[in-house]
């Protein structure tokens, strides 16, 4: 494995880790009182989606840069990437907070718009930024237009849910599982994919600027904490993460990419258990999140790898029937 896609495999693990944080904070701060160190620490970690969505395009451009899209191929392997994992997790959440799994209209709600857990909600987004995918790649010699056009989106997206939720639309809250919300970001990943070497010349010419840059909108954000100001705050935190680990080249993150996703669908559940635990006072409780954080992708690793092996081995013996017949 070379180093760029090292690096990025060290990235896509630290927004994970973020994401954690996120959930943790938050919990900390529902159980424990809030804080303003924990409330700036949540606030810290809030660039970690839009930079999944954005590796998330960026991946599957490096990916079929140098090779051919094929579309059956892709929606086939895209769908047991996602789904079945998704499907056995969103049962799961299901059953843990309603004792069971009632046959009924919410819960077939639960399960397509990803509303059973407060952070399911991302992989129908990602499921629908696969979906546009092949039609973006097919017309990459044009990707600045997609680009402008996916911001114009965006941005007319997430004022037509603001305003929703302002008025109180009971759909409102369940409209973060549309993609168009984060369209932007996706093409803005494979945008950078394909014009790679530049966009590395870019972060690396103007690092410093981006991190005054990044410093300023977190500020911006902890002040006003407008939509304006978080959006600035994601745009900006994406080239200084790829500043602070373009010097990463240890092949160990690979491993824990991998097992990403599934970190990602379990560690909410693995938090609220946690919660639980009645922790020593004495413990601060921005040190506390930190610690849950850490303590909860552990788990989570540890799970992930358990049902990757799992996994691995029942293709291996169908794979071995399939070649004794």
């Amino acid at each position: 494995m070379n180093k760029r896609i090292t690096y990025i495999d060290a990235i896509r693990v630290f927004s994970i880790l973020c994401i954690i944080l996120i959930h943790s904070t938050g919990f900390v701060n529902y159980f424990s009182g809030s804080t303003t160190a924990v409330t700036i620490l949540g606030d810290f970690g809030r660039f970690s989606v839009t930079l999944f969505i954005f590796l998330s395009g960026f991946s599957l451009a490096l990916k079929y840069k140098n090779g051919e899209l094929k579309v059956k191929e892709f929606f086939i392997s895209s769908f047991f990437k996602l789904i079945p994992a998704y499907l056995i997790w969103n049962i799961l959440y299901q059953v843990y907070d309603k004792g069971g799994l009632p046959l009924n209209i919410s819960s077939l709600k639960d399960l397509i718009l990803g509303s059973a857990a407060p952070h399911l909600y991302f992989v129908p987004v990602l499921i629908g930024l696969y979906v546009v995918f092949p039609f973006i790649w097919k017309f990459r010699d044009k990707i600045l237009y997609f680009l402008t056009g996916a911001f114009i989106i965006q941005i007319i997206s997430q004022i037509v849910r603001a305003d929703a939720l302002s008025a109180a639309v009971p759909i409102a809250k369940d409209a973060r599982a549309l993609f168009p919300l984060f369209l932007g970001y996706f093409v803005l990943g494979v945008f950078c994919a394909i014009n790679f070497s530049k966009f590395e010349s870019v972060v690396k010419k103007y690092g410093l600027l981006f991190i005054f840059g990044v410093g300023l909108a977190f500020i911006l954000n902890i002040e006003y904490r407008s939509e304006v100001t978080y959006q600035l705050y994601y745009l900006t935190s994406i080239p200084v993460v790829f500043l602070l680990f373009r010097s990463v080249s240890d092949p160990v993150y690979s491993k824990f990419a991998q097992a990403g996703y599934y970190i990602y669908l379990m560690h909410y559940l693995v938090l609220e258990m946690l919660m639980k635990i009645q922790f020593p006072e004495f413990i601060p409780l921005s040190l506390l999140s930190i610690l849950l954080a850490i303590v909860t992708y552990g788990i989570c690793y540890v799970v992930s790898i358990g049902y990757m092996n799992t996994k691995d081995y029942v293709m291996r013996r169908k794979d071995i029937s399939a070649i004794q017949r």
